[in-house]
């Protein structure tokens, strides 16, 4: 069986900058992971955090395992890899 993935406390300071993030962004994906953040240090387990915000626990876990590496810095989504898509005039027809 898996380790439980907890956080380790968070500062006030911390909890405060992922409180701003939440109120203020107006991106979607970036709201929902300081969320799961924000839930996770308050001691809800996995399982609970992934049904409240209909993601996979695999998605939770990736999100807290981010923000335990790079902190609120490492939430924001990042680019897809690979080459960016390119549009023909063709497919606008």
């Amino acid at each position: 069986m898996a380790t439980p993935l907890t956080l380790p406390p968070l500062s006030d300071a911390q909890v405060t900058e992922l409180r701003q993030l939440y109120e203020t962004t107006t991106h979607a994906k970036l709201r929902l992971r300081a969320q799961i953040v924000l839930r996770a240090q308050q001691g809800r387990p996995v399982a609970a955090l992934a049904a409240v915000v209909c993601r996979s626990r695999d998605t939770i876990e990736r999100v807290l395992k981010r923000f335990l590496q790079g902190g609120i810095w490492a939430l924001p989504p990042r680019p897809a890899p690979g080459r960016a898509p390119t549009v023909t005039p063709a497919w606008n027809t």
